[in-house]
């Protein structure tokens, strides 16, 4: 059974799942929304839905269950594919592509376990099907606000308790052993947040390091562009001063009938070259003013040239730090990448011993019940034989 493709065939149904995963980045950027964020490299969800063999479930009832809880899940509108298994209990697998056909953009996932056990609860109920007590029981705890954890065994516990056995002694046995896997346990949790503040201990210092090798680079240029302006002061006052000479020489010649002839002569031809008509280039030089203004558009043009020989050189100056500092700062990335290196080392060789510690327990375990198998097969041929029972057993832990 297939949802959102078309009643495709399982062999095509798979590919356009994987097709649509492949292009969600097209599909976002058709549907208007922002490209962004890595890939979903894991974007299939799976689950499965057992019934009781007394419930002898139809087939209409377990695509019901199917659509059912896509529903609960939030997740009708994605695509997905179901399989009924015909072994066993009576089952199907059911196959989603969280990522969403319409824009791309992937299903958020929260407390997915609860929301189908409070389906099934719901839908055992209204289609008399058998109810699982200990759904049952967990429901009853979460509305009387109790913690539940309803986790299942993984695959390789449930097959080891499979293969050890339900006896007295080899669930004896098994306490023991859980205590130790307990241990172990949390000693791996501890190792994990340890790890986890180490990394976030060594990206803060990286952070403080950066922002301290920023601060002195913007803390230098800007002392050293106070300093170029000092120095500059002296210039900038030679340049007022010789401007201010200037329009005194002005003033005075123009007090001259012939210097005042040479101002107008020489207005004239700076009106005609910055391309005013001889009209107005004659009725401007006629005019004192204006011969003035020729004057103190000389003396802004000097201003100009000394405030780029300042920018000039605050420019060079900034350069100059922010190239050093951009050598410092690759020096101090290339400690951090040493540094994130070392840590990833050593906490490769934590999680290997840690590794170690857990295949050994596994062996030791192992040993242990298989040891206790060959007694028991032991004692139950001594027994076949009419020897009894009074061999004791002697475990090694």
């Amino acid at each position: 059974e297939t949802v959102n493709l078309g009643d495709a065939d399982p062999d095509r149904a798979w590919r356009l799942m994987a097709g649509t995963a492949k292009n969600a980045n097209a599909l976002k950027e058709a549907a208007g929304l922002r490209k962004g964020g890595g890939q979903n490299k894991k974007p299939a969800y799976h689950y499965t839905i057992t019934f009781p063999e007394r419930d002898a479930p139809t087939e209409a009832l377990q695509k019901r269950a199917m659509q059912d809880s896509l529903k609960a899940l939030g997740m009708s509108h994605l695509q997905a594919m179901a399989v009924q298994h015909l072994d066993g209990k009576p089952h199907f697998h059911v196959m989603v592509n969280m990522i969403s056909p319409d824009d791309g953009t992937t299903v958020k996932l929260s407390h997915d376990h609860k929301k189908l056990s409070s389906w099934a609860q719901k839908f055992e109920k209204e289609h008399g099907l058998i109810v699982t007590a200990g759904r049952a029981e967990n429901e009853r705890k979460r509305q009387s606000g109790e913690y539940v954890d309803a986790r299942r065994k993984s695959r390789n516990v449930y097959e080891r308790e499979q293969r050890e056995g339900r006896d007295r002694r080899a669930a004896w046995l098994r306490r023991q052993e859980d205590g130790i896997a307990r241990t172990l346990a949390a000693e791996a949790r501890e190792m994990r947040q340890l790890h986890n503040d180490e990394w976030q201990a060594n990206k803060q210092a990286w952070l403080e390091k950066k922002s301290r090798i920023k601060s002195a680079r913007e803390r230098d240029i800007t002392q050293a562009i106070d300093q170029i302006k000092a120095d500059f002061k002296t210039e900038w006052a030679k340049v007022f001063q010789d401007n201010r000479d200037r329009l005194a020489r002005f003033d005075q010649s123009e007090r001259n009938v012939l210097s005042q002839a040479m101002n107008t002569a020489s207005a004239f031809f700076k009106a005609r070259k910055q391309g005013d008509s001889i009209a107005e280039s004659f009725m401007g030089a006629m005019r004192k003013d204006d011969r003035r203004g020729f004057v103190e558009i000389e003396n802004n043009q000097r201003l100009d040239i000394t405030r780029k020989q300042l920018n000039a050189k605050i420019k060079e100056e900034r350069t100059r730090i922010r190239r050093d500092y951009d050598t410092s700062f690759k020096t101090a990335v290339d400690g951090y990448h040493v540094d994130c290196e070392a840590l990833r080392m050593r906490q490769q060789r934590d999680r290997q011993i840690m590794r170690d510690k857990w295949r050994e327990y596994n062996n030791r375990r192992q040993q242990v019940h298989e040891k206790l198998h060959s007694y028991r097969q032991s004692a139950e041929q001594s027994q076949y034989r009419g020897r009894g029972m009074d061999r004791g057993y002697d475990y090694e832990m």
